[in-house]
């Protein structure tokens, strides 16, 4: 399957909340690094919890794939994401309550698939302190 195709199937099960899929698209032993987890995020277990907080924390977020590129095994991705925040949100620092504020990010992403067409690692960057902002969430607060 060509890359760009594993993205928009991606992007259908992410704004779809259905994590089964959204997990299903990755190796069992696939591991995602990302900036609202100071650890890898490793196999499916792992995965899914990640997936599972993101659709508790903003039920109604969404996610478009804007640029997609790839070369061999490898693809870039710039993502747009939108939410509410009207679930518990997830993070390092422990479990913060619903702030009832949108968030409107931009990143980007790289990962490389397996030839099973999974991914086996992903790694996504974005920016949790504009995140934290928008959400009304300071250091300390």
């Amino acid at each position: 399957m060509p890359l760009k195709d594993l993205y928009k199937k991606a992007e259908r099960a992410f704004n779809s909340h259905d994590v089964d899929a959204s997990v299903d698209l990755f190796a069992p032993d696939g591991v995602i690094y990302a900036p609202n987890s100071p650890e890898p995020i490793k196999g499916a277990v792992a995965i899914r919890k990640d997936f599972e907080n993101w659709f508790q924390a903003f039920p109604d977020v969404k996610i478009k794939f804007v640029n997609i590129l790839s070369e061999g095994d490898t693809v870039a991705v710039q993502v747009e994401m939108t939410g509410t925040n009207t679930g518990p949100l997830v993070g390092p620092m422990g479990t913060l309550p619903p702030t009832n504020k949108r968030i409107n990010m931009r990143g980007a992403g790289f990962a490389r698939v397996n030839a099973q067409d999974q991914f086996i690692e992903e790694r996504r960057y974005f920016d949790t302190a504009g995140m934290m902002a928008q959400l009304g969430i300071t250091p300390g607060s």
